[in-house]
């Protein structure tokens, strides 16, 4: 899993947060947008509540940015040397800075593909560079949603660069920390799956 850095050329990365970040870019109040769910144990938190944007899900259209962002995803490809067979999900999630910071929330972001023994790959791309570190456990899906961090192993930690994004394999359990210094921790989010070279 290494990092990706300048994937767009430098303009057309700063169009792209300027327009993300923009007054008229809407976003979307979860009260728990680490694990995905909206009502659990974890929504009392403060630390789990932030904001999304759906471009594309469940082979639908959700808006009109997904235009803006995807891409992110074709140089992410190229620079993976993969080629894209379908597109499942593409969300943004912005978080913002608390003096609650939560001890993480291992995750994969479709768990029912993963229990259905799916083979899909999840993008994270670092669309501003902030404080609030992504996880990465070695760890991979054992039928948890949301497990038990005490029970697993931390591979390594990702900081936000901007314009810079990793691709790994979508059972891999991975987590986001809130920022503390930035006031605003925002990333694009694509799940596909990929040809196999087979």
């Amino acid at each position: 899993m290494t990092l990706k850095c300048d994937l767009l050329p430098a303009q057309h990365a700063q169009h792209i947060a300027q327009v993300l970040i923009g007054p008229n870019f809407p976003y979307y109040f979860g009260a728990n947008i680490h694990n995905g769910s909206l009502t659990d144990k974890f929504d009392g938190l403060l630390s789990t509540s932030g904001f999304s944007h759906r471009f594309y899900d469940n082979h639908e259209q959700h808006s009109d940015g997904l235009n803006l962002v995807m891409p992110y995803l074709w140089a992410l490809l190229h620079r993976y040397n993969c080629q894209m067979k379908e597109l499942y999900r593409v969300r943004a999630f912005m978080s913002l800075p608390s003096n609650e910071q939560h001890n993480g929330f291992p995750h994969v972001d479709i768990p029912n593909f993963c229990a259905e023994g799916l083979v899909y790959k999840t993008a994270i791309v670092y669309v501003l560079g902030t404080d609030g570190e992504t996880i990465f456990y070695k760890d991979r899906f054992n039928g948890d949603a949301v497990p038990d961090t005490s029970n697993m192993t931390e591979s390594h930690r990702i900081t936000p660069i901007p314009n810079s994004g990793v691709m790994f394999d979508g059972d891999v359990y991975h987590t986001a920390l809130l920022p503390q210094t930035s006031k605003v921790r925002l990333v694009l989010n694509f799940n596909f799956a990929v040809v196999s070279n087979d």
